[in-house]
């Protein structure tokens, strides 16, 4: 029972970090809609305001997916490991 209480405590370790970097992740990197209204408001044609946001949409998108998959581990590894740690030895 010994081992399920120190994999509980390194998996809520775990989970507190990486609830963190998805945070800093997440706040660091601007939202791209509020750069598409710009560049919809400058383009001079249809086409053109499609491909820039397009490629503006595209920069971040992987970012975001990485803020978001840390930001999921980060939930379920803290839950998980205060559920382990708070199991007793009976």
């Amino acid at each position: 029972m010994e081992k399920v209480n120190q994999r509980g405590k390194y998996l809520f370790i775990a989970g507190i970090i990486s609830l963190i970097i998805a945070i800093i992740i997440l706040f660091v990197i601007p939202d791209p809609s509020a750069n598409n209204v710009e560049i919809a408001k400058k383009a001079t044609s249809a086409v053109q305001a499609a491909q820039e946001i397009s490629k503006n949409n595209q920069s971040s998108i992987l970012m975001h997916t990485i803020g978001m998959g840390l930001l999921g581990f980060g939930i379920t590894g803290t839950v998980g490991g205060f559920i382990l740690k708070s199991l007793k030895k009976k």
